[in-house]
């Protein structure tokens, strides 16, 4: 290298020397190598000019090497002072958008070293970079499961969804592409996903994945059945392909053979949703004692968990065993009390001033964000924690009204009726045959019982809340928890009968009516009971739409079809269900910070 040359690298400014290093470069006067080797003796004594010599070979090099790559990386990780580690990653990332066919194999080089080196943030930084980019399966592999290390749900998502687009040859990169995809509810795309790689498609846990996709689909038949069982008797002792077998009976309407499958399975490699999917397999094969007992098990286990507790406590009653129905449900209310302030200004003043995004689940508030956003209603950027402050108040006023039934009077002061849904309701019920408010698990969904307590009319609500005679909480409930579905249509209708006004969620995991509708380019399943009910007694139905106006909820109220002269029973309750869909789905365009997150239809639109 000529002494001038020399003297400027040495002397010149550091935001001039990139430029004078491609200068050099272009003139021949100087080899890649040559600056190489002064950035790298330039390390110790000087970083911040050796950074900006590899800076100038970066932006100067038609095709970077690995060694130049390496010497970037190693700048930056240094953390030296003057080097700054994202304008190496930027550097790095326009120098191998001109790598022309080196690129895929050096970005996987990078993550590589970045993984080696334990900048796992940077990884995920760089995979973000490289969306778009030419990558092999492995680049998107190692940054698929740095995000999950670091617990970043977007973009593990992220780099599942880069992996699937690639030509997949390993069973573990298609595997955990798959998984990412089937958490966050996209399984059509690893049906497509499989059948796009067949090299890597033969393996036996792939064939279950490919499975338990179709099963979410709902795909459940007996060819599927058989080629299940096919798997199961090549891997007898995989617990995962078991479950499977025993949701696809489930489906089927056989838990007693599902039953049989899962009592082959130890117990403590089972985890908690398969122990209670073996529990709700014994409730439907008629043995409630075993039921009880297995789900006993997994509540002392999880006793946070609310559902569960509810549960147990309805299967109790159910089968006669009341003293222990009510030793379960004064333990959740132990457990409450002991986490509520006695006074709801309190227990919403912490709700508002907490972040609450986490009470969504991530993969179905990502999903649902995506889903707005391709309608055409993106949401806005806090939608999230206001819709987590929205699902906590829903869930504060059902814990509320047990754990404190003498303050009824402050959860009324908690909603207001507009005057339009008032008159609405009225009207309705001049007519003598009830009125159905019929919810969904959106928005404020505890509060139509409140709104119709305080209103002053006759009224029931249909909840699994369990009905022990709670002071309050009992005044018009019908139970699913503690009844049977039969004794819950009978209670119904007599209230109806009684022009009484019934608040029913129809949209419940648990229902039994084939009946589904498109939603955000999924499928729900939605329970014609109530039109076919209104069908038969000239009852006439509302979708109630609850929001927040600051500390205080506004109910009210959207008239759903009444039925047509000559129009039969069938044509009606499909038309009902049309209009009951599309004001869920307008409600929820309007009003994202609704989005509940959990119960009725969110566990079919995706289970995590």
């Amino acid at each position: 290298m000529e002494r001038d040359t020399l003297e400027v690298i040495h002397g010149a400014r550091l935001d001039a020397l990139p430029a004078f290093i491609g200068m050099a470069l272009d003139e021949g006067a100087s080899q890649p190598a040559e600056f190489l080797r002064i950035a790298a003796a330039l390390q110790t004594s000087e970083p911040a000019r050796g950074f900006a010599i590899l800076t100038g070979l970066a932006r100067s090099a038609a095709a970077p090497t690995e060694r130049l790559i390496d010497a970037l990386l190693e700048a930056g990780l240094r953390s030296a002072e003057g080097v700054d580690m994202g304008a190496a990653m930027a550097e790095i990332d326009a120098a191998l958008a001109r790598a022309a066919s080196d690129e895929s194999a050096l970005r996987e080089r990078v993550v590589a070293r970045l993984i080696a080196a334990e900048a796992l943030a940077l990884v995920v930084d760089f995979a973000n970079r490289s969306t778009g980019r030419v990558a092999s399966p492995r680049f998107w592999y190692l940054a698929l499961r740095s995000a999950e290390t670091l617990g970043d749900e977007i973009a593990t998502l992220t780099a599942a969804e880069a992996l699937s687009k690639t030509r997949i040859e390993d069973p573990a990169h298609l595997l955990n592409a798959g998984v990412i995809l089937l958490r966050f509810g996209r399984a059509q795309e690893v049906v497509d996903l499989i059948a796009a790689n067949a090299a890597a498609s033969a393996h036996p846990q792939v064939t279950r994945l490919k499975l338990d996709a179709e099963l979410r689909l709902g795909r459940s038949d007996e060819i599927s059945l058989a080629s299940l069982r096919a798997v199961a008797a090549a891997n007898p002792t995989d617990v995962r392909i078991a479950n499977l077998e025993a949701q696809l009976l489930l489906n089927l309407d056989r838990p007693a053979e599902a039953v049989t499958v899962y009592a082959r399975l130890p117990q403590e490699r089972m985890n908690h949703t398969m122990r209670l999917r073996y529990a709700k397999a014994q409730e439907l094969a008629g043995d409630l004692d075993d039921a009880i007992n297995t789900y006993r098990a997994v509540l002392d286990e999880a006793p946070g968990n609310k559902a569960l507790r509810r549960k147990l406590v309805g299967l109790c009653v159910r089968a006669g065993r009341s003293e222990e129905a009510q030793r379960v449900y004064r333990t959740g209310l132990s457990d409450w009390a002991n986490t509520l302030s006695p006074t709801l200004a309190e227990n919403l003043a912490e709700i508002m001033s907490s972040d609450c995004s986490e009470a969504i689940p991530a993969p179905r508030a990502l999903w649902f964000e995506a889903a707005l956003t391709a309608a055409g209603h993106a949401p806005p950027p806090d939608w999230r924690q206001r819709a987590g402050k929205m699902a906590r108040i829903d869930q504060l006023i059902v814990q509320f009204a047990q754990t404190y039934p003498d303050g009824m009077d402050q959860l009324r002061s908690l909603v207001e009726v507009t005057p339009s849904a008032r008159e609405n309701l009225e009207a309705g019920l001049t007519m003598g045959k009830g009125a159905f408010v019929a919810s969904a698990h959106v928005g404020l969904l505890y509060a139509g019982p409140i709104v119709l307590n305080k209103y002053g009319g006759p009224f029931a609500y249909v909840a699994s809340v369990p009905d022990l005679g709670q002071p309050g909480v009992s005044n018009g409930l019908i139970s699913t928890s503690t009844n049977e579905l039969s004794v819950v249509g009978r209670r119904i209708l007599r209230a109806l009968r009684g022009n009484a006004t019934v608040a029913i969620a129809i949209d419940g995991a648990g229902i039994t009516s084939e009946e589904t509708r498109p939603f955000f380019g999924k499928t729900i399943r939605l329970s014609d009971f109530a039109p076919r009910l209104a069908w038969r007694t000239g009852t006439p139905s509302y979708f109630p739409r609850i929001t927040m106006d600051g500390a205080v909820a506004q109910f009210r109220l959207n008239a759903l079809p009444m039925p047509d002269k000559d129009e039969s029973e069938e044509a009606y309750a499909a038309r009902w269900l049309d209009a009951y869909a599309e004001e869920l789905a307008a409600f929820l365009c309007e009003h994202p910070e609704a989005m509940r997150g959990t119960g009725g239809f969110w566990s079919r639109i995706i289970e995590a």
